[in-house]
């Protein structure tokens, strides 16, 4: 699935090269048949035990085995025998899939991440995750793919296209293990490109001159070079059986290294019912429940006419025509609708001839080989039309068409998808009819129409570049907006789909060395590309960051993640939290999976640490009137609280708040109140009183002594004669501020000043007494003698 840069020439040098999103069909180009029976793919009623896989190798080589989905390498004849088999629910041969940094690292915020040091974090960039990837090959040599130290990135590789070293547990191909990546014997090479620019931009280094770095640099990597070439190289096509094989050697590598793995899938097809019911697509959703987490590329076919829909209902009998371009060697068309509704379905070739379809057909006719199977499902059947063109019409376009009569309706939905394996710049497409309408919509491709797989679209991040020769190359798009060919959702069974957006236009990463440069790469190192290929790395890298900082997260748990720290911004427009958006998902991705909070301690003890708890867990110490900034990993509403570390039984401290309620960037204060135990003793003798005081408070020494110890008499109270501390130091006064736990020795004194002040007052009371005494004898003796002269 190509997608169209710049004029046709350009398209040729930089797309044809790099392949930017791969589809699927039954197979398609190059040597490939439709459909390879000796590969098979089995669903199975039942988890298989040792008893049932040992009654598999009966008839072949069991290979990978994800849930009730069990890979099989066999001879011919053993097709029928296997249904046959109690536990056998169905068996498909194995499909062909053909294959679909600086700005965009730095829009969704991944440098940030990489850079980011907080109390609790120093740098994350996916230290200790595997991002495993199953592509064209991989340039182990490359500087992006190596560490600073010059480590190889890469820990194994397995080579599907090559023999004489297959990995345990399987019969074909070659493993490279880490010693032979170190000394750069492994013989797998990246042919086509498409796999290095993957896993540069998951995990680049960013070592090779021009600085690229990728989304986790810290990431390793398990590779699976998979498929092979058709159109002369430029297109690449994968076998369905050996992607699963390779998921589940990645899966079980990751595992015995004990390990977290993203897997991601930058490949997938149109052909199927895109609502999680295809055996690729129920394998994944296995994987995941055991613990992967898995991205897919979401297709880059919104704008190429190959998804038709109708409403039987509405339009009874419908006319599906589409146009087969030259340069096509097989094409595929799948049409699904509902139990509820029965069709007659009659095709017209390129050369005029009707053909009745029904569940089985296989005719040879003039344009070639034609087949038409009915596939049933839960609540819907597919018709799986394929067609292998004569050699007389791969120079010619030819136009087709398919009649579909409604004989009982119900439902009346129906939905149609097309593939070829085109060399041509022009693809394969839908041209208007009766019954039907052209759509955007159910174009997110297989396998990212799965359930727990993490379904990308794209949007731009860059529009113009420069080339090696300082000339800059423009494609005109909007930075900003939705990539106009990023697969729009919903799925078929009305889910929302894709999942989130990211960069995927125009993406600068790692190109093999063996490749010679094109007149449009930026330099020798690194090519240019664009389409939901280079989108769905962004994401595995930014799931390998969250597995980093919280290895136990389930795939649904990362899946939320993702979507909870997703952008809206006036191109994304306002996004329904519940329902997301079929065309941007949940949003833009952004690496910044969490929040940043300040925290102020105010008051408390310079030297005292106190510990940091996020929902109950201790995540750091800090000491009073130090910057402290934590990263607060995901969304929503988080309990902080601080425990100051009191290593003193004379100490004790309360924070106020006990604890804040934080959901944002922003600053929370803690005031630290520390009270300490001050122990009051008689110089050389014993403890008089202790008692807890508030630092910054005073205390008054003299006070206690008074309050506490027992006067010499009724008149005679103590008194502090001098106050010593714990260092020997006198202490001027009995008035102390409170610094920290403290003895103080007391020297204490007799204070008889009561009993002066008393005789004092007695003896101005007794000359009072005297002096009135002698008054009143005056004033009789002055009454007396009035009376009596009165009485003269």
């Amino acid at each position: 699935m190509h997608i169209r840069l710049l004029s046709y020439a350009i398209i040729l040098t930089i797309l044809l090269a790099y392949s930017s999103s791969y589809t699927t069909t039954p197979i398609l180009g190059a040597d490939y048949e439709q459909y390879d029976t000796r590969r098979l793919i089995i669903s199975l009623n039942t988890t298989p035990d040792e008893k049932i896989l040992n009654e598999l190798e009966v008839f072949g080589d069991v290979g990978g085995v994800l849930g009730d989905i069990v890979t099989l390498d066999t001879r011919e004849g053993v097709f029928e025998r296997l249904k046959s088999l109690p536990y056998v629910d169905e068996v498909k041969p194995s499909k062909r899939i053909r294959a679909f940094l600086k700005a965009s690292t730095e829009d969704i915020g991944s440098s940030w991440m990489n850079e980011l040091k907080t109390l609790n974090v120093d740098g994350v960039d996916g230290s200790g995750v595997i991002i495993g990837i199953v592509d064209t090959g991989i340039d182990y040599t490359h500087p992006d793919l190596q560490f600073p130290d010059r480590r190889p990135k890469v820990l194994y590789i397995w080579d599907q296209t090559l023999e004489g070293k297959p990995p345990e547990g399987f019969d074909y191909g070659y493993e490279c293990v880490t010693e032979e990546i170190i000394d750069a014997t492994c013989p797998q090479r990246d042919l086509h490109g498409h796999g290095t620019m993957v896993a540069a931009i998951a995990a680049s280094s960013g070592l090779a001159p021009g600085g690229y770095k990728g989304v986790a640099p810290g990431a390793e990597i398990i590779f699976v070079k998979s498929g092979g070439p058709a159109c002369e190289g430029a297109s690449w096509f994968f076998d369905e059986k050996e992607i699963l094989d390779g998921i589940y050697y990645i899966f079980q590598k990751a595992q015995q290294l004990g390990k977290r793995v993203v897997i991601n899938l930058s490949l997938g097809t149109d052909i199927g019912g895109h609502d999680g019911s295809s055996i690729l697509e129920r394998a994944l959703d296995a994987l995941a429940m055991q613990g992967a987490i898995i991205v897919a590329a979401a297709g880059n076919s919104a704008q190429d006419d190959r998804h038709a829909m109708g409403d039987l209902k509405a339009a009874p009998e419908a006319m599906l025509e589409w146009v087969i371009p030259e340069l096509t060697r097989e094409y595929a068309l799948s049409i699904w609708f509902s139990n509820q509704d029965e069709v007659g379905l009659a095709l017209t070739t390129a050369d005029g001839v009707e053909i009745s379809l029904e569940n089985g057909t296989k005719l040879e006719t003039g344009v070639g080989i034609i087949e038409a199977v009915r596939n049933e499902y839960a609540d819907s059947y597919e018709w799986l039309i394929s067609v292998k063109l004569d050699e007389r019409f791969f120079l010619s376009q030819t136009l087709w068409k398919l009649s579909i009569n409604g004989l009982k309706i119900g439902n009346g939905v129906w939905h149609a998808w097309i593939e070829s394996d085109t060399c041509n710049f022009v693809y394969e497409s839908f041209l208007d009819g009766s019954g039907y309408v052209l759509s955007e919509e159910y174009t997110v491709s297989i396998p990212a129409t799965a359930r727990y797989v993490i379904a990308v679209g794209a949007y731009v991040t860059r529009n113009a570049w420069l080339d090696a020769s300082g000339e800059e190359i423009s494609i005109g798009s909007e930075v900003g907006s939705i990539a106009s060919f990023s697969g729009r959702g919903p799925t078929r069974d009305g889910r929302t789909k894709p999942d989130i957006a990211a960069p995927g236009s125009v993406i600068i990463a790692a190109k093999p060395l063996n490749i010679e440069k094109e007149a449009i790469d930026p330099d020798e190192f690194h090519t240019v590309s664009q389409g939901t290929s280079m989108a769905a790395p962004h994401v595995a890298g930014v799931a390998a960051m969250i597995l980093q900082l919280s290895p136990t997260l389930i795939a649904s748990e990362v899946r939320r993640i993702i979507i909870d720290a997703a952008r809206q911004d006036e191109f994304t427009g306002e996004i329904d939290k519940q329902r997301g958006s079929n065309t941007w998902g949940w949003g833009k991705l952004s690496a910044k999976i969490g929040y940043l909070v300040d925290i102020a301690l105010v008051g408390g003890q310079r030297n005292l640490n106190v510990s940091l708890i996020l929902d109950g867990e201790k995540i750091g110490v800090i000491r009073p009137g130090e910057d402290a900034r934590l990263f607060i990993f995901g969304r929503g509403e988080r309990s902080l609280e601080v425990k100051p570390l009191v290593n003193s039984p004379r100490i004790r401290v309360a924070p106020e708040p006990p604890r804040n309620i934080i959901n944002e960037d922003g600053r929370v204060a803690f005031k630290l109140q520390a009270e300490y135990m001050i122990r009051i003793y008689e110089y050389g003798g014993s403890l008089l009183d202790e008692t807890w005081v508030r630092e910054g408070d005073v205390i008054d020494l003299n006070k206690i002594i008074v309050e506490t110890v027992e006067p010499g008499g009724l008149f005679v109270r103590k008194t502090i004669g001098a106050v010593i501390d714990s260092q020997g130091k006198l202490i001027q006064g009995s008035k102390i501020i409170v610094t920290g736990p403290e003895d103080y020795a007391v020297i204490i004194l007799d204070d008889y000043t009561n009993l002066t002040v008393l005789l004092l007052v007695v003896g101005a009371s007794v000359i009072s007494a005297v002096f009135l005494r002698v008054y009143l004898a005056q004033r009789r003796h002055a009454l007396r003698l009035k009376s009596t002269f009165y009485t003269a």
